[in-house]
């Protein structure tokens, strides 16, 4: 997949290199899957492919239950013995965990990108050395993760941080808020590309993510990242843009 992307990103790249300036949402991130109209509605026939056999597997797996991930979520109880996931509930855990990656990157190349033109120091040194773009990605991943949360609901009375949760209501996780404990990570507002630890940040979850391999995510979003952030030194783009992430 990696030379694909690679090809990808050099292409678009290639097409606004000389205008000096772009759109990195419109022009570059969110163009990196390429897809035709006739692509498009292939797409939308092979998602309609997807959900079927998602329901279809799940009604397997209900009917017979296995030794596997779906069967897990279907088996799951709660404290009091009851299924912890409803049947719509499955599926779409199943679903997230398909398309999972895909707006998230599209989000977080621009949001890195546009911190590597406004800080030219580190994309000087990232241009130079290459190999540290992992360690920065990490980093920008913990600093502006591109999702910063999740809902929840307390299935029995907890007290965090001198506050009572009662059991029942729903909560919002702010694990970001993680990425930003003093305890963990020293000055933890500061990108720091030699950061010992960056990648126990939590941006990306933890026990899943951890469970069938960490490091996957790296090289599919540090290597559209590395090729824009050479691209901005090519075409002499300034080192200040608008917060918003999008234009250069």
């Amino acid at each position: 997949m990696e030379p694909r992307i690679r090809a990808r990103c050099h292409a678009l790249i290639d097409a606004f290199i000389a205008d000096g300036r772009c759109e990195l949402v419109a022009q570059y991130s969110s163009e990196l899957p390429p897809l035709t109209a006739e692509q498009e509605r292939d797409l939308v026939a092979r998602a309609r492919r997807m959900t079927a056999w998602l329901h279809d597997s799940v009604q397997a797996r209900r009917a017979a239950p296995a030794d596997d991930f779906i069967s897990a979520l279907i088996t799951a109880t709660t404290g009091e013995g009851d299924p912890a996931l409803s049947y719509d509930e499955v599926v779409g855990v199943l679903n997230s965990m398909m398309v999972a990656g895909v707006e998230t990157t599209a989000i977080f190349i621009p949001t890195l990108v546009r911190e590597l033109i406004a800080r030219a120091g580190l994309r000087q040194q990232v241009v130079a050395a290459p190999s540290i773009l992992p360690a920065v990605v990490d980093e920008g991943l913990r600093i502006w993760p591109p999702a910063r949360g999740v809902r929840r609901t307390t299935t029995r009375e907890v007290e965090l941080g001198g506050v009572t949760i009662p059991a029942g209501p729903d909560v919002f996780v702010l694990y970001v808020s993680a990425n930003f404990d003093e305890t963990v990570f020293g000055d933890p507002g500061r990108l720091d590309p030699g950061r010992h630890n960056a990648e126990r940040h939590l941006s990306l979850g933890r026990a899943c993510i951890s469970a069938s391999g960490h490091r996957w995510p790296r090289p599919k979003r540090s290597r559209p990242s590395r090729r824009c952030s050479s691209a901005s030194r090519s075409c002499g783009w300034p080192a200040t843009t608008s917060r918003n992430g999008c234009r250069t």
